[in-house]
């Protein structure tokens, strides 16, 4: 460990030593600090996103449908053949000893799952239906976006359309679960399905839709609730640190954790459900000539349910989430603790780094790269507010 530490120090002081710092105030171009630190930033927020896809979409869309399924094999092997072996009467079947066989599960590990998906994909299969993604929360930002603009509503109309603008795209929406779970590779553009399955869609979609809408609505209202958001939310706070009462700092940390512990409430009480139940349902809706990625067992969530039968989404919603058994939902749950303890370690990593590279720039270089950067951003903005004007005197 001493070795390391000394090779990580006499390297900063070889870098500091060779450092040039002649940098002039307005001078053009990027430092090689900032460059470094923007580089940083990008790979950690890839390595983010790609880490919320992966796992917390595909991963977990996996993990939703896989049904693991008991096997009976054999466990007592056949005598081997002796002369003096007696045989079995004929009218007396042999009955082998059997027992149950659990598989292993797919989804209980990301590697295994992972491996899965190379399997199944390549490469790029740890990204299947990223395209779908793209195309449908694109969608769904620019018609929600638009309507509200155009209606001119406030915050609860925003969640309206929101929830309005989420009906009207699970079709989409179940392209591309079945882009995610299938093993068939599915075309650059959905397709448009059976007529059918909009009203399968409807109960589970809206569900998943006004759950996801609570888990931003009610953090939020409880933060107004508690006061701790409005003109004069800073300076009670503040007064509540400088008056150093125990009890007081107390109540104000518990009325700030209040808000993400609400969030994570709703998202394992509400979310979760609602996700699940919606995205067993599209896998029901698959189609028979294409096969899932982890097994599943279409019967259990089906049953004698005509999926095409009028008033049937009801119980079919029901036996969605009552045929995912409790172990699966704490894989799920666990699967989810996994991708948050990942995330943490790039965040923590990534400022490790960029304190690292703090320290070795020094106090007075970076105060005068952000000082240049100030100036850079109030010129374009300037150039930005100029260039208009010089269109029109030109054109003139």
């Amino acid at each position: 460990m001493s070795l390391h530490l000394d090779i990580l120090r006499r390297g900063a002081e070889h870098a500091l030593s060779k450092r040039d710092d002649s940098l002039e105030p307005g001078q053009p171009g990027m430092p090689p600090e900032a460059a470094l630190f923007f580089c940083t930033f990008m790979v950690a927020v890839l390595i983010m996103i790609s880490l919320d896809y992966t796992v917390g979409q595909l991963m977990s869309s996996l993990a939703m449908i896989e049904s693991p399924s008991t096997t009976l094999i054999d466990s007592k092997a056949p005598p081997p053949y002796t002369d003096e072996v007696e045989l079995i009467p004929a009218d007396e079947p042999a009955v082998p000893e059997t027992l149950e066989n659990k598989p292993t599960v797919i989804t209980a590990s990301i590697l295994r799952t992972r491996r899965r998906l190379r399997q199944v994909g390549g490469f790029g299969g740890r990204w299947r239906g990223a395209w779908y993604a793209i195309l449908y929360y694109s969608s769904h930002s620019v018609v929600s976006n638009a309507l509200t603009h155009l209606l001119g509503l406030g915050l609860l109309g925003a969640m309206m359309v929101s929830t309005f603008v989420s009906l009207l795209l699970c079709r989409l929406h179940m392209s591309w679960t079945h882009a995610m779970i299938s093993t068939t590779r599915q075309p650059w553009f959905p397709r448009g399905g059976r007529s059918t399955d909009f009203r399968t869609l409807l109960l589970p979609a809206t569900v998943y839709a006004l759950a996801e809408q609570a888990s931003a609505a009610l953090p939020l209202g409880v933060a107004f609730a508690l006061r701790l958001y409005g003109p004069d939310s800073a300076s009670h706070n503040a007064e509540v640190l400088q008056s150093g009462c125990p009890r007081a700092i107390m109540v104000l940390a518990l009325r700030h954790l209040a808000v993400p512990a609400t969030y994570a409430f709703v998202a394992i009480a509400l979310v979760l459900p609602a996700s699940v139940t919606l995205t067993r349902i599209e896998a029901v809706l698959l189609s028979e000539d294409q096969t899932t990625i982890v097994p599943f067992d279409k019967l259990a969530v089906v049953g004698d349910i005509d999926v095409t039968a009028r008033g049937s989404a009801r119980p079919l919603f029901k036996q969605a989430w009552r045929s995912f058994d409790r172990a699966s939902r704490w894989r799920l749950v666990k699967l989810y603790i996994k991708l948050w303890s990942m995330q943490t370690l790039v965040v923590l990593t990534a400022a490790a780094l960029v304190l690292l590279q703090l320290f070795m720039t020094g106090e007075e270089r970076m105060t005068q790269i952000l000082r240049n950067l100030r100036d850079a951003i109030k010129n374009a903005v300037a150039d930005a507010r100029k260039q208009p004007v010089d269109d029109v005197v030109g054109g003139n």
